[in-house]
């Protein structure tokens, strides 16, 4: 969920992992309360070897961290990508709600994969998916 904060538009909630099996659907469901429309992409996926465990809120520092960037575009943006190709961007209007919906791949390495939000093409939130067997 995304509304205004001091004149900017930013997230206020959003789970920290979410869970898949392989070829189903994950829906990404955004809610837009801000003044303007505002674009959303996922992308610069990164495999985890060990799963990290998902941090306490206190210690969620994802804007402390260094920027980040994930190539835009329609079609996998990483080799740890675990989803099919497709639109991993959404366009969603002023006080709308949209989905954003991808397949993961029948073949995605079971484990724990760590992705960023963008929000108008800036890092917003760090996430993880994890692809259970």
């Amino acid at each position: 969920m995304y509304s205004e904060k001091s004149g900017k538009c930013d997230k206020v909630a959003g789970p920290p992992r979410v869970g898949a099996r392989h070829s189903e659907n994950v829906i990404w469901r955004v809610y837009n309360r801000c003044g303007k429309q505002q674009t959303i992409r996922i992308g610069g996926f990164t495999f985890s070897e060990k799963d990290p465990g998902v941090p306490p809120a206190d210690e969620d520092n994802y804007r402390m961290q260094q920027d980040r960037s994930a190539a835009p575009g329609k079609t996998a943006d990483d080799l740890h990508d675990p989803f099919e190709p497709g639109n991993r961007s959404l366009t969603v209007k002023a006080g709308g709600a949209a989905d954003l919906t991808l397949k993961v791949k029948s073949d995605a390495k079971y484990g724990v994969y760590n992705y960023v939000t963008y929000l108008s093409d800036k890092p917003d939130a760090d996430q993880q998916i994890e692809i259970w067997p």
